[in-house]
């Protein structure tokens, strides 16, 4: 853009001490997440905040209920970091949504698929493109794009994004405004019936899936272990269609 971002002289003094606590919050959760988890039987699992609209509460309370020696502890934080705590074995499992527009490799990870969605364009009511049957990635590649999720990079089609959030609703908010477009889940589309922006099918449609996410070759612990058996057993009954090969791998 033609705007430079600087710090400021207040800025400049305090970075040494927001890494000093970058560092420290590190270092107590390689300590303590650890040993908290293996005395209490503790399931630590990372949220993506893009995923509210589905039923995971259930899923989980559910699980809870039916395992009451395990405790289940949960935190929310963006798709990056989740994964990077993750891979350092400070989480037992990560819920996120493995989305073909955005590049990410999931090879390494074990996925055990939970919900299947799909993406709609989110545009405003007096778009160009607005009273379009369907539209392309590629129709899209001239507009302000508002990306949902900080640590992605978008699909190169689209060009750069404008703005960055990190909730469905301000997307649909910022569209509304005329800030930009968007792509967001069927799910978040229905939940959010706004007027002053319209939702439109993509052409191909992108599917989307929601997964509960292991490092691949990780050892479960028997409380893992009881999850697994728990999603394998319950995925039917929330409205999935489950691929049991790649739950059977996981288990």
């Amino acid at each position: 853009s033609t705007r430079r971002v600087e710090l400021t002289r207040f800025g400049r003094d305090f970075l040494p001490y927001a890494q000093k606590i970058v560092d420290v919050q590190s270092e107590y959760m390689n300590v303590l997440l650890p040993e908290y988890s293996e005395k209490e039987s503790v399931i630590s699992i990372g949220i993506s905040p893009q995923i509210s609209f589905y039923s995971i509460s259930n899923l989980l309370s559910n699980f809870s209920r039916s395992n009451t020696k395990y405790s289940i502890k949960l935190f929310e934080n963006e798709d990056t970091a989740l994964l990077d705590l993750l891979n350092k074995r400070k989480c037992t499992a990560v819920i996120s949504a493995m989305n073909p527009i955005l590049h990410r490799d999931y090879s390494c990870y074990e996925t055990i698929p939970l919900f299947e969605d799909t993406l709609v364009a989110i545009l405003p009511a007096n778009h160009p493109l607005a009273n379009q049957d369907t539209v392309t990635v590629k129709d899209l590649a001239n507009n302000n794009y508002i990306q949902l999720g900080h640590d992605f990079e978008s699909d190169p089609a689209l060009g750069r994004p404008t703005i960055y959030v990190s909730r469905s609703a301000m997307v649909i908010e910022l569209v509304k405004k005329g800030l930009g477009i968007s792509i967001i889940t069927k799910t978040a589309s229905q939940n959010h019936p706004e007027e002053g922006i319209v939702y439109v099918d993509m052409s191909p449609t992108p599917t989307l899936q929601v997964c509960m996410m292991f490092v691949k070759g990780q050892s479960h612990a028997p409380e893992v272990r009881a999850l697994i058996k728990h999603l394998q057993t319950h995925v039917t009954a929330l409205g999935k269609n489950a691929d049991s090969s790649e739950c059977s791998e996981a288990g």
